[in-house]
């Protein structure tokens, strides 16, 4: 168990940096939008970061929380009455 719980919370990590990176860094909307919330950020909560990077870690959570709710549905299900754990390995 903890190997299937470890291994899912490592990729996430990863695919959250990767894909959060990437997609901030390609897509203009999503560039404008994230520099634009990463400024809102950065005022409220008076960190010195960049308006850039409090952007990216917006996406970055954004992922992360996302992936979070696919993985919760995919192990546990969609509340079908079925409580047991979904074993896939």
């Amino acid at each position: 168990m903890p190997l299937q719980s470890g291994l899912s919370h490592a990729g996430s990590g990863v695919l959250t940096v990767l894909l959060g990176a990437y997609l901030s860094a390609h897509s203009d909307l999503l560039r404008t939008f994230s520099v634009w919330v990463g400024g809102i950020v950065t005022t409220v909560l008076g960190v010195p970061l960049s308006q850039r990077i409090a952007g990216v870690l917006v996406v970055m959570a954004t992922v992360m929380f996302l992936w979070g709710i696919g993985y919760h549905y995919t192990r546990h299900g969609f509340g079908d009455g079925d409580t047991r754990s979904r074993e896939f390995f």
